[in-house]
């Protein structure tokens, strides 16, 4: 192969270089975009999936809580009307406090007993549903979650169950339910085109687009459809198929209505619910067209330079045949090429300069470069030639490259440009100058493109009602309006200023820190935690925090969200607290008074010393009640429990353990004789005449007390035989105190 052939197979080795590289050059624009893609998508499914989990632990820690409440258990075992009134008011508390749509009670057949729903024409009372998932959870002592229809109300909701558990390890008395509707739920979905909460068979329970309401995204076997049909958890109605795949899995690409969109899946819950985002493709398409017309673009000038250096190789002509050849390269060339001589008045200028500017070429040759093309700045003020760029490099010979600047057009319009202007020298004298320029209007539309896409996610980011933020090297990079209201800052007092050791709590901060190093170790992709932290004012805050990491430009970024829960750690501190106190006198109730007594059991055991039990009974507590009203009796049962507590020492404990029934723990004592004085003084106190009202009344309560270790071991024995010399009181003619095994008080003055 002579040296002519290799000369001539060089420009087709380049051209097929050139397309080997543009087709890796597309490829990767387009791995591009699908990351921007995959960005956009994971915030927007971030700040979804932040709601719908805080929303639903919000109705499942309240069921919780509820299921605690004292009044729930007792309705369960008396069913008694009065306690089931009871249960109804604390149902329907938390129901309003949860904006929920009812709140129910069942007992162990899944019958409802009690519902805030009660005096509506569809109430729950007396309304089986052993049959639901959730109610059956719950009766084996479990949490309950579960998604479905109501089978009164048609709606779609939430239910959240939990059991009621009684005094033996084990036992469930029955099941407490919650149901919230979603339609709130719903409307935060629309504010994305395609946001589905999906069942683990592809059933679409919400969405942002209501006509996809309960289909299904991909086929279903004929006996799964089947089954969910008969479970009357969706309805019973057959699922139409969204899609045709039925591998719908997170990152999958699919068309839907003709258009291309990305697919997110998060499961939110141990059952295999997700939240499923469809974010469109649409850069990906334009940025695979840019490099393609880039690719094709760098063709054709090879294909027309390749074909210039083949004719200026093959012909034998003179220099003005060279120089002709030149003039066919400029005018094939795509960019604006034109000469200007030491005057600034233009010598040639090619095709693709006239196209752009839109003069004819004999309207610019000869004719004042400068005041052709810079008529005024972007405002409009005048642009003077001392000013212009290309000018240096025809006055001193110097080169000049300006960005992005703006030239005019023969019809008085303006359009973007990158441009550079190389000097003509001789003898190092400036003898005039070759500008280059190129329209850079795609490109500025591609700017605008991503520039609209950052837009679109702080927008998103914005409107969001939890906190976002986002850290690097330390250092809050950005937050939300939300996040900065959460710790009482401004955004500009945060960004870029403070990072997360400023805002925490001191003895929480270890908490912090580990999760953010779990998170840039990579030992896990997410992390979850309950912290505290310092509002600006000195406030503490708890706050529940979700984060993950990034990469960007070769740098770690942990990106997050939160949520303000100190209202929600105050109603469950304020549960709790509901759970071991009775609500009318105040006193503990009988799980407290269960727990005391067996810390005092134990400390008594080892300190070898004595401790007392005493059960207390009002005598004739219920003609009380059907004479003078039960309001009377609440006012009785807080008087008498007002005049224990003042007998009693800070160390001992009197409780209320329901009805007129009240038992007090003496530790700490001598000897028996001891709790027999404490006994007889508490006769004497609740003697003294009641008045309220104008009505006066005299009353007098029984007291049965057993010793340990006197008279037993064992904590149910010792409260056994108070029980029983309680009763040998009350048959022995009441108003007395009795000590196992049968010991009466007789002191005169109690006894009258």
């Amino acid at each position: 192969m002579n040296k002519r052939h290799i000369f001539y197979s060089l420009p087709v080795i380049l051209l097929l270089t050139v397309v080997v590289a543009g087709w890796f050059a597309t490829d990767h624009l387009g791995n591009k975009a699908r990351q921007e893609i995959i960005r956009e998508s994971r915030a927007s499914l971030l700040s979804v999936f932040t709601y719908v989990s805080s929303t639903l632990t919000n109705i499942e820690g309240a069921v919780q809580s509820l299921a605690g409440s004292p009044w729930i258990a007792s309705a369960l075992m008396s069913k008694r009307d009065r306690d089931i009134e009871n249960a109804n008011g604390v149902l329907d508390r938390y129901n309003s406090a949860l904006n929920a749509s009812v709140s129910y009670l069942m007992d162990t057949l899944g019958t409802t007993v009690a519902s805030s729903n009660r005096e509506d024409p569809d109430s729950f009372v007396g309304k089986s549903y052993l049959f639901r998932p959730y109610f059956q959870e719950a009766a084996k002592g479990l949490a309950g979650r579960y998604f479905a229809l109501g089978v009164t109300s048609g709606k779609r909701g939430f239910y959240a169950s939990y059991p009621v558990k009684g005094d033996r390890p084990g036992k469930v008395l029955g099941v407490v339910t919650m149901k919230k509707d979603l339609d709130e739920m719903e409307g935060f979905f629309k504010r994305y085109p395609f946001c589905f909460l999906v069942n683990p068979n592809g059933i679409i329970f919400l969405s942002s687009s209501p006509a996809m309401v309960m289909k299904s995204l991909y086929p279903l076997d004929k006996a799964v459809q089947e089954q969910l049909i008969a479970s009357r958890q969706f309805g019973n109605k057959p699922f139409e198929t969204v899609f045709l795949k039925k591998d719908f899995v997170d990152n999958l690409e699919v068309t839907l209505e003709g258009k291309g969109y990305f697919v997110s899946k998060e499961v939110i819950d141990s059952d295999g619910w997700s939240i499923v985002l469809l974010t469109p493709t649409d850069h990906i398409r334009i940025y695979k067209l840019i490099g393609i017309l880039a690719t094709i673009s760098v063709c054709f000038l090879i294909v027309i330079f390749s074909g210039i250096i083949y004719f200026t190789g093959r012909t034998k002509e003179t220099i003005r045949q060279s120089e002709e050849d030149k003039r066919l390269l400029l005018n094939a060339a795509g960019e604006g090429i034109l000469g200007v001589d030491a005057a600034g008045l233009v010598t040639f200028v090619n095709p693709a300069a006239l196209h752009m500017l839109g003069f004819a070429e004999e309207e610019m040759l000869g004719q004042s470069m400068h005041d052709l093309i810079h008529h005024a700045h972007e405002d409009g003020s005048n642009y003077p030639a001392e000013e212009c760029h290309i000018c240096s490099s025809y006055t001193v010979a110097a080169d000049s490259r300006v960005v992005d600047e703006v030239l005019w057009r023969k019809d008085g319009c303006s359009f973007p440009v990158d441009y550079s202007s190389m000097p003509i020298t001789k003898d190092g004298k400036a003898m005039g100058a070759v500008v280059t320029f190129r329209n850079i209007i795609q490109r500025k539309k591609m700017e605008k493109s991503l520039l609209e896409s950052e837009n679109k996610f702080k927008n998103i980011s914005e409107e969001s009602p939890v906190g976002i933020y986002i850290i690097q090297d330390g250092i809050f990079q950005y937050v939300n309006k939300r996040f900065a209201d959460i710790h009482g800052y401004t955004i500009e007092a945060i960004t870029g200023k403070l990072g997360p050791s400023d805002l925490a709590f001191p003895e929480d901060l270890s908490i912090a820190e580990q999760a953010m190093q779990k998170r840039i170790s990579g030992e896990v992709e997410r992390t979850h935690t309950i912290q505290r932290a310092l509002k600006k004012n000195g406030d503490v805050i708890h706050l529940e925090v979700y984060g993950s990491k990034m990469s960007h430009q070769g740098k770690t970024v942990l990106i997050g969200s939160l949520l303000d829960i100190t209202e929600r750690i105050g109603m469950e501190e304020q549960m709790r607290n509901m759970a071991y106190h009775d609500a009318l006198t105040g006193l503990p109730n009988r799980l407290l008074f269960n727990d005391r007594l067996d810390v005092a059991m134990n400390l008594s055991r080892r300190k070898e010393e004595r401790l007392a039990v005493m059960m207390l009974d009002i005598d004739r507590f219920k003609e009380v009640n059907d004479s003078l009203g039960h309001d009377f009796g609440d006012m009785l049962l807080m008087t008498v429990a007002g005049r224990i507590s003042s007998i009693l020492r800070k160390s001992d404990t009197v409780a209320r353990m329901g009805g007129d029934e009240f038992m007090i723990l003496l530790p700490e004592i001598a000897k028996a004789e001891d709790a027999m004085t404490v006994a007889e003084k508490i006769c004497l106190a609740v003697r003294e005449p009641i008045q309220s009202n104008g009505k006066t009344l005299n009353v007098s309560v029984s007291i049965g007390i057993s010793i340990y270790p006197d008279h037993a071991n064992d904590i149910t024995t010792l409260l056994k035989y108070a029980d029983i010399v309680l009763y040998s009181a009350k048959e022995g003619g009441r108003n007395k105190a009795v000590l196992f095994p049968g010991q009466e008080n007789t002191k005169k003055e109690v006894l009258k």
